[in-house]
Parts: C-alpha cells; sequence; structure tokens
C-alpha cells in the first residue's frame, strides 16, 4: 500500500481521437507530452496497453456498426451530421415517422442514450470527421 508521501502515478484516458494520437506521439517519443510519476519502459508499456484497449473498443464498436442495415447506416451518418429528423427524410425519400423509427432501432442495437452519443460513436469508428 502506498503512503501518502509516496507519488501515485495517474494517467487519463478517454476514446477521444486526439488522445489517441497523444498516446502515439508519446509512444513515438514526442516532447510536447508529459505524464507525471511514470518514466521510461513503464510508461511505455502503460500506453501501449491503452493504445491496444482503445483499438479493441473501437473494434467491437465499428462491428456493430457494421450489423446494421444499409438504411440504418445512412441515417446513422445523417444524425452524426446533425441533421434534422425532417432533413434527413427528405434526403432519403422516407416519412419523417420511419426516420424517427430507424433512429430508434439504431439507438437501440448500438446501446446509444442521444445524438451526441451517436456523434461520438461515428467519430471513433471514421464514419464521420471529428468537427474543430
Amino acid at each position: 500500500m502506498r503512503t501518502s508521501a509516496e507519488a501515485l502515478p495517474v494517467f487519463i484516458l478517454d476514446d477521444h481521437p486526439s488522445v489517441r494520437e497523444g498516446i502515439r506521439a508519446i509512444l513515438d517519443g514526442s516532447g510536447r507530452y508529459r505524464v507525471a510519476g511514470l518514466e521510461g519502459e513503464a510508461l511505455r508499456n502503460l500506453l501501449a496497453n491503452a493504445v491496444r484497449l482503445s483499438s479493441a473498443r473501437t473494434g467491437l464498436e465499428r462491428s456493430r456498426y457494421d450489423g446494421l442495415t444499409p438504411r440504418e447506416k445512412d441515417v446513422f451518418r445523417l444524425t452524426a451530421l446533425n441533421k434534422s429528423v425532417k432533413d434527413s427524410a427528405e434526403e432519403l425519400a422516407l416519412s419523417p415517422k420511419t426516420v424517427e423509427n430507424v433512429k430508434s432501432a439504431i439507438f437501440g442495437k448500438l446501446a446509444i442514450q442521444d445524438r451526441l452519443e451517436l456523434y461520438k460513436y461515428a467519430v471513433r469508428i471514421g464514419v464521420i470527421e471529428e468537427e474543430d
């Protein structure tokens, strides 16, 4: 057990693409990033494992997306691009009610709660690019 005087190395990760890029930069020896409390091989191992876990999660998410129907993928993409139900319906030549039903199916299949979560999911798996 560590005493209060010992430094506890902490590295915070999230699944944002720029974080993965930052991890890769650290692994490549970039001087722009610093992680307190870890150095050398221990830091490289921690970050390499984080990259592997992140990649595995993204692969699972991508396989779930790949299981959607073509219509669901179209609605997914338009929703991720923040298109309204009305605009999506017009673009896909569907009724707004059909678009709502398809969105509901997507949210259920991917265990997504809202449009923001869908947007982040789409960015993570590369369906759309992150807006600056």
